[in-house]
């Protein structure tokens, strides 16, 4: 080599040792730490994709190359089976079932300082940002704030993406068919929604939609630079301007929540009536499309060769029996159910990943994986050390699975799909006899199912009968993973309280014939004599004490032929021989009665058939949020009920209502000779 020659590679070495701190940085980290970018479909179904159902008719040409760059898992589920719970899930690593308070509208459904996977990568070295639909609420600061109906626009949106890890946001509050409408960056809107726009509906159109498919959305407020057809579009240019402008200085976790194919189904203008699956299939090759916008700029940043790419959906589809037949399109696949359903078709969902150099291309993988599990695995994928298990507690990492396919893998602990439904290797139990979603059957009493998956993935034959030592079971492992002796919990952490103290009456009146009740042995005892009497709570305050937001839990045991029951969001208009004004009656009967067994709303819901032998204590457990109310029977959920927008007109109503404030809490001795017994009493307050 001359001296010439090596005086240039001196130079060029000396350059290289020199790199300002920007670039040497940047290329040191994106070598060890993947950027990271998550696109989320909404009510996108399992069938839609062909790497998933083969007969889909939908074209799909960017997530079909996708699929052929990387892994398809086909055993994915997401948080729950409607948007809330899956990106609580998502975002938190953890089951949905430990929040049971999904009301956006009341505050955040993150609480401030939990840990989220945007938190966790930030303080891992990452850039953090959101793009698209949050839906897990905002801080409430309007004059509205009590019912959640409005913002403060004059004051920052506190409590969204930017205060729970995400150094950048701009998205919307909630779903495109929710008002207000508004776009929101950061913690600001971008414009207040000073105008208003009327609803919209497909109802009646060529198509045959119903009222919550096709065009959809509510009248509401919506802000001058908002339209609804540009959001998708929006979102995904507001996406690649993230990416484009992505400066290397930090490896980058993009979070893409797109607001479709939810409703309304808006398709642009280059590919309607291209699908031959109507708006909806429309719609999807336009998420298609974003899909491959946001791949194309990864190429154009010069970021592709270093990202790990995820895409999934947040739940089932809203796709019904009607639609298949109509468009021949099985949207679920083939999974039985849709959105909201404990079933297949609600909650598993597509997902691929894509990582160049890691990841097999064209592979699939019938590992089981959760929503919960993104948490653990990214923390992994960016080498987060000693990862803390209690800031994402249901959390496990499927990097291997992704990695190494062809090793064993650690089979999935047990995943719930909220707090009634569980899968367990092969196995799984629908321990609940509501939430089979939208298209479930609304004349028909479901039971507790149980599936073996493995043999039965359309859920056609069910085990419940065949096998009650493996429904103890399951039902068991539900009460383990929730620490919770019915296998209810929520993030509340206010406290129990007891309302019988085992002794005596203290803090109880009976409004007629106090003989009624008595406490023997340790027990409240509701006797009836010669009429109807009740009991109210009143505490140390000389008056009934109003609950509004609440889960009480009372251990019971009945008399043949007897008859009480609880009364909630109630008040002293419960008299002999007069109906309630106001509030519900949780029926408790042992009679021989074909109708309102025990567990029932007293003439709103009835069960066909009694779930406990009442001879027996059993436990009856109460929760009322809102304007929902379950009811749950020795861990079985029998009523799932959510009052309707104008209950007056209901039949069998009785003009009742929750009242929003609150009602007293009430114990029934029935008629003459019917005896219950109450052994335990509790109840905490729920914000």
């Amino acid at each position: 080599m001359n001296r010439h020659h090596l005086h240039l590679l001196i130079y060029f070495l000396i350059g290289v040792s020199f790199v300002g701190p920007r670039t040497g940085l940047a290329q040191q980290q994106n070598q060890t730490k993947p950027n990271i970018v998550f696109i989320l479909a909404d009510d996108m179904g399992y069938g839609d994709l062909k790497a998933f159902n083969p007969n889909s008719k939908i074209p799909t040409p960017h997530l079909d190359k996708l699929a052929g760059a990387g892994m398809s898992f086909t055993d994915a589920h997401s948080g729950g089976s409607t948007c809330k719970p899956s990106r609580y899930a998502l975002i938190t690593g953890r089951f949905a079932a430990r929040r049971e308070n999904f009301n956006d509208r009341s505050g955040p459904i993150i609480n401030d300082g939990r840990a989220t996977v945007a938190s966790m990568l930030r303080d891992n070295g990452y850039k953090t940002a959101m793009v698209g639909k949050w839906h897990l609420g905002f801080d409430r600061k309007g004059k509205a704030a009590g019912n959640g109906a409005d913002f403060d626009y004059t004051q920052p949106l506190t409590g969204g993406p930017v205060d729970r890890g995400f150094d950048s946001y701009f998205g919307m509050h909630a779903s495109l068919d929710i008002p207000p409408y508004f776009y929101i960056k950061n913690r600001t809107p971008t414009m207040p929604p000073t105008e208003t726009v009327d609803d919209s509906t497909s109802v009646g159109g060529e198509e045959g939609w119903n009222n919550i498919q096709g065009a959809f959305w509510r009248a509401g407020n919506v802000a001058p630079d908002f339209r609804h057809v540009e959001v998708t579009p929006r979102f995904a240019d507001e996406a690649r301007q993230v990416i484009e402008s992505h400066d290397g200085t930090k490896p980058l976790f993009l979070y893409l929540a797109l607001p479709s194919p939810h409703t309304p189904w808006l398709p642009v203008q280059e590919f309607i009536g291209k699908s031959g699956v109507g708006m909806y299939g429309d719609f999807v090759m336009t998420v298609d499309s974003v899909v491959g916008q946001i791949l194309d700029s990864l190429e154009k940043a010069g970021l592709s060769d270093n990202t790990l790419v995820m895409f999934s959906s947040d739940n089932g589809p809203v796709w019904y029996q009607k639609d298949v037949d109509k468009f021949d399109h099985s949207s679920a696949g083939p999974l039985r159910g849709i959105k909201g359903s404990a079933w297949e078709g609600g909650h598993r969902v597509p997902f691929i990943a894509k990582w160049p150099g890691h990841v097999k291309a064209g592979t699939k993988n019938d590992h089981t994986i959760a929503f919960a599990d993104i948490f653990a695995t990214l923390a992994d994928a960016a080498g987060q050390k000693n990862f803390n298990q209690e800031m994402a507690e249901d959390s496990e990492s499927f990097l291997q699975a992704l990695l190494h396919p062809d090793q064993d893998q650690k089979p999935r602990s047990p995943i719930l799909h909220g707090g009634r439904v569980i899968r367990d290797g092969d196995w799984k139990l629908i321990n609940t006899k509501g939430s089979r979603g939208f298209s479930a059957d609304r004349n028909r009493q479901y039971g507790i199912e149980l599936f073996n998956l493995r043999d039965d993935l359309s859920e056609q034959n069910d085990l419940v009968e065949e096998m009650p030592e493996k429904v103890a079971n399951l039902r068991a492992k539900i009460r383990d993973i929730l620490d919770d002796s019915t296998a209810i919990s929520s993030a509340d952490d206010s406290p129990w309280r007891d309302l019988f103290n085992g002794k005596d009456l203290t803090g109880w009146e009976a409004n007629v014939l106090p003989e009624s009740f008595t406490v023997e042995d340790g027990l409240l005892k509701a006797h009836g004599k010669n009429g109807m009497a009740h009991l109210f709570f009143m505490g140390d305050t000389g008056r009934d004490v109003a609950f509004k937001n609440f889960e009480l839990v009372a251990v019971v045991r009945a008399e043949p032929n007897s008859n009480s029951g609880i009364f909630f969001h109630t008040d002293r208009e419960l008299r002999r021989g007069k109906y309630l004004n106001k509030g519900y009656e949780v029926q408790l009967n042992s009679t021989e009665k074909e109708t309102q067994k025990t567990g029932s709303l007293y003439t709103i819901v009835s069960l066909s058939e009694s779930p406990v032998d009442e001879t027996k204590w059993f436990e009856v457990r109460l929760r009322v949020e809102s304007k929902r109310i379950q009811v749950f029977i020795e861990g079985e959920q029998v009523v799932d009920y959510t009052e309707p927008p104008n209950p007056e007109r209901a039949p069998n109503r009785a003009k009742r209502l929750l009242d929003p404030k609150g009602g007293a809490i009430a114990l029934q001795a029935h008629d003459p000779g019917s005896v219950f017994y109450f052994k335990q009493i509790r109840l905490r307050e729920l914000n």
